[in-house]
């Protein structure tokens, strides 16, 4: 795998919660689908916040900011 994608197979399947910054509020997204099974911050598409990554790793907290986590879910054989 590329190192982007092992990256990402590491956080969405080692992740036991999730936080996601830009969740649809419509429960018929496919992003609420992916959100029950995992555990880090996860920042949709068009969400950055570069400073607030920065103390959430600093914490040990993982972080992916403007991505789909549906997409990449689906990406990584989900």
């Amino acid at each position: 795998m590329p190192p982007e994608r092992d990256r990402l197979a590491e956080l969405v399947w080692g992740a036991r919660r999730i936080a996601m910054v830009g969740l649809s509020p419509r429960p018929e997204r496919p992003s609420h689908g992916v959100t029950v099974r995992l555990s880090l911050v996860w920042m949709q598409v068009g969400v950055r916040h570069d400073e607030t990554a920065h103390h959430l790793e600093a914490a040990g907290i993982p972080v992916v900011m403007d991505r789909c986590l549906a997409v990449d879910h689906q990406f990584l054989g989900g």
